[in-house]
């Protein structure tokens, strides 16, 4: 494990690396970035379309409906009654998925790895 001292020597570093790669940068360029910094702190925020959510819902609604109409029937014919068609062991596998901790422990972990993966 690193100390502290060598961590701020690092950053020390880096800071200083920064700095002076700063002092580098030629005149056109660096008018560029000012103008670039300007125009971004100057910009209103893009608006979303008023049918962004619209579309939305429309598609979750013929997700639903795909589903509904794919998917096998929950109820078996036959019989005095309707029984789930479903058995009970993968219920039971599907509550052993939410149960486990252990996923959701690294929760955190998995969503920073989904933000920084790498490209292959």
């Amino acid at each position: 494990m690193t100390d502290d001292s060598d961590d701020s020597a690092f950053v020390e570093g880096l800071q200083a690396c920064f700095d002076a790669s700063v002092g580098v940068i030629d005149a056109g360029t660096a008018a560029r970035l000012a103008r670039a910094r300007r125009r971004a702190l100057t910009e209103k925020p893009r608006q979303l379309s008023p049918w962004v959510p619209a579309g939305a819902v429309a598609t979750a609604c013929v997700a639903l409906l795909v589903y509904a109409l794919v998917s096998p029937s929950t109820v078996v014919q036959g019989g005095h009654g309707a029984a789930p068609a479903r058995a009970a062991a993968p219920a039971a596998a599907e509550m052993e998925l939410i149960s486990n901790l252990e996923l959701y422990e690294d929760l955190d972990f998995y969503q920073w790895l989904e933000q920084y993966e790498l490209p292959s």
